[in-house]
């Protein structure tokens, strides 16, 4: 039997000051073959919105990656719903077994 391990996925920001519907700029991808080998299976994912001091910000999408086709890693991509002073960064996490 394997173990589980997280996976964390390249944070991405807004610029600062963002207003409110700025998205960030790509989504960030956290993937189980590339950050634990081959073999390894995903089983499921989610994401994490930082806010700036002032700027606010929601997860807008969240899912596996790729669509199509068995997935190996957790995509997110997050949106401004406050704007205002900072940045608002997402980061993707992908729930891995371990072969």
């Amino acid at each position: 039997m394997g173990n589980t391990i997280i996976v964390v996925g390249t944070s991405q920001s807004t610029m600062g000051n963002p207003g409110v519907g700025t998205t960030t700029p790509t989504s960030t991808t956290a993937n189980c073959a590339t950050a634990v080998g081959l073999g390894s299976k995903l089983l499921g994912g989610g994401a994490l919105i930082a806010q700036g001091p002032v700027a606010r910000g929601a997860v807008s999408m969240t899912a596996p990656n790729p669509l199509l086709g068995t997935p190996t890693g957790w995509q997110a991509q997050g949106i401004v719903t406050v704007s205002g002073m900072g940045n608002v960064t997402v980061t993707a996490y992908a729930i891995c077994s371990v072969p």
